[in-house]
């Protein structure tokens, strides 16, 4: 039988300090790995002085809630009582064990002569991996709840809990079922027990030392072949080495991840962005069972724009269609449909463009945003020069702002939220602070676009100083085409290299795609959003249709020069 004790005290001081509250549970073990709680002692005990507001701010006990207390010799009985000739067990045992010895000793009562087991020392010896073995840090890893923590009664039943674990995985790991054996296990040395399991030991000597340093995919596969987790990586031989290093200080996810896999393939890719995308299809595909997101695609909505009508508006819309919407811009994707449509909100209120449909508009009818000034209403006034003119600037302002070139748009909500603030409104200004965010996410992403969807054209390139090769991803109406290597950018011949590397990729007469499917869709934002982290080392040469020998010119150039100034780095 193991009793779980713990004891708060004025202070840190054996000899000086003195006990406060003590609390303990009773444990029975089955002999098999569990236990069971099978009774409960608490106590606040008044330790004859005031207590330190140090000591209250540890563990929240006043002198006022001691004062009714009973003393220490009245208490100190009773304990003995519950802990009987049951294994004396408590997390940092020398704290607790010290405090109730010295007030054995100031009572003349007899010494404790119980086994005694050490929580703390199971756990590092059963979590070496665990940067801190703190009772809150077991709770959090093991996802208890803190509630009570630092009173007596609370940390025992965290270290009760705590304790089953462990007789769980003494069981399971090092066949140790018996009171004794868990006793003697506590006092070995970190060699004898830190031994991983065999399907471990064969991954980290026989397998991960073939997995290259190159960025790739990953297949983490089980006993029967099927692959039950699928990731990415800059660095295969790290990335794949880091799911085997400190298992023991793991997700319990984790943990079960590494205990079902007995195989790993991976798959070299050109570059991280190839990884990234090969990732997405290959989960989507195999839908591997620890892969939790991720696993199908969803429908990114566009913002669209036509000006080819007499008085454009900005709407949303899931699917692209070229033969359709004629001269329709697209600008995206965007994460989900609210986003759209806070964004075509936020934008109306900006730009003041007609959010009425066309069949309106043709009637001539006068909508509730004209009359709250949301709208110029060119209902009534498109037929004067001054109003189709002004119309026109403001889709102007708007196209610019949808392309990443003008953030006049971004200063106007900051004005508008620091005018809200300053006028006390808070409800307003916080309204206007989300405004101000969701253009900024949207614009930033723009900015590196620099246009429509369909006319994003560039080469992406990330070059380093200690390598003479260099990745260049080609981005064609938006999606990625290809990546293509130079086994030595910095040779004269350069130039040539890239103009011939793209020739194949870059064809003025080639059509964008008529439609996005949502994988392309997808893809097209992940490509969005890596070119946007990556955005301080990614070099970026947009291309303009002109030709391919100017085109591998500016590359070329821009190549050089990021590796010069990542070697003056």
């Amino acid at each position: 039988m193991f009793v779980v004790t713990d004891v708060e005290t004025t202070g840190v001081s054996v000899e000086s300090e003195r006990i406060v509250e003590i609390a303990a549970a009773r444990l029975e073990p089955d002999g098999h790995g569990s236990a069971e709680v099978t009774g409960r002692f608490s106590s606040l005990v008044n330790p004859g002085r005031s207590i330190p507001a140090r000591a209250t701010q540890v563990h929240g006990i006043t002198t006022g809630m001691v004062y009714d207390a009973p003393p220490e010799a009245e208490v100190l009985p009773r304990f003995r009582e519950f802990l009987g000739d049951g294994v004396f067990t408590a997390h940092n045992l020398t704290f607790d064990e010290g405090f109730l010895g010295a007030a054995l000793e100031r009572q003349a009562l007899p010494d404790l002569e119980n086994d005694t087991l050490c929580t703390l020392r199971l756990a590092r010896r059963l979590l070496p991996g665990l940067g801190s073995h703190k009772l809150g840090t077991l709770a959090r890893f093991y996802e208890l709840s803190a509630k009570g923590q630092h009173r007596a009664a609370g940390d025992v039943e965290i270290t009760a809990t705590v304790l089953q674990k462990f007789l769980r995985q003494l069981a399971f790991e090092h066949d140790v079922e018996q009171v004794e054996d868990v006793l003697s296990f506590q006092h070995k040395n970190y060699r004898q027990v830190c031994k991983p399991p065999k399907a471990l030991r064969r991954l980290r000597a026989e397998v991960l030392p073939q997995v290259p340093h190159a960025p790739g995919v990953y297949f983490l596969k089980n006993k029967s072949g099927t692959t039950c987790y699928i990731g990415k990586a800059r660095d295969l031989r790290r990335r794949v080495g880091s799911h085997f290093s400190g298992v023991e200080s793991a997700s319990k996810r984790q943990r079960r991840l590494v205990k079902a896999t007995r195989d790993i393939e991976w798959k070299k890719t050109p570059g991280e962005l190839d990884a990234l995308l090969l990732e997405s299809r290959r989960i989507k595909d195999e839908k591997p069972r620890f892969n939790r997101a991720g696993r199908r695609y969803r429908s990114r909505p566009f913002l669209r724009l036509d000006r080819s009508a007499d008085f454009p508006r900005l709407s949303w819309r899931y699917r692209l269609d070229t033969e359709e919407d004629g001269e329709a811009e697209y600008f995206g994707p965007l994460r989900n449909r609210e986003e759209a449509e806070e964004l075509v909100e936020t934008l109306g209120r900006f730009f003041r463009l007609r959010e009425c449909e066309d069949e309106r508009l043709r009637r001539g009818e006068r909508c509730l945003h004209a009359d709250i000034d949301r709208c110029p209403a060119p209902c009534e006034n498109g037929h004067t020069p001054g109003g189709r003119s002004a119309y026109a600037d403001a889709v102007a302002e708007l196209r610019a702002f949808l392309c990443g070139r003008d953030d006049a748009a971004l200063e106007k909500a900051e004005a508008k939220m620091q005018a809200a603030s300053e006028q006390h409104d808070y409800e307003r200004a916080a309204e206007e602070r989300d405004a101000l965010q969701r253009l900024e996410r949207f614009f930033y992403r723009q900015e590196r676009v620099g246009g429509p969807i369909r006319q994003y054209d560039a080469v992406l390139g990330m070059p380093r100083s200690e390598e003479r090769a260099a990745a260049l991803h080609v981005v064609r109406h938006g999606l990625h085409a290809a990546t293509l290597t130079l086994e030595d950018a910095r040779s004269p011949e350069a130039r040539a290299d890239v103009e011939a590397a793209l020739a194949e990729h870059f064809d003025e007469d080639a059509a964008s795609p008529s439609a996005f499917t949502k994988r392309e869709a997808h893809e097209a934002r992940l490509l969005q959003q890596w070119t946007y982290r990556r955005r301080a080392d990614l070099g970026q040469v947009r291309w303009n249709g002109e030709a391919l020998g100017a085109l591998a010119g500016r590359v070329a150039k821009q190549l050089s020069n990021a590796r010069k100034s990542v070697a003056a780095e």
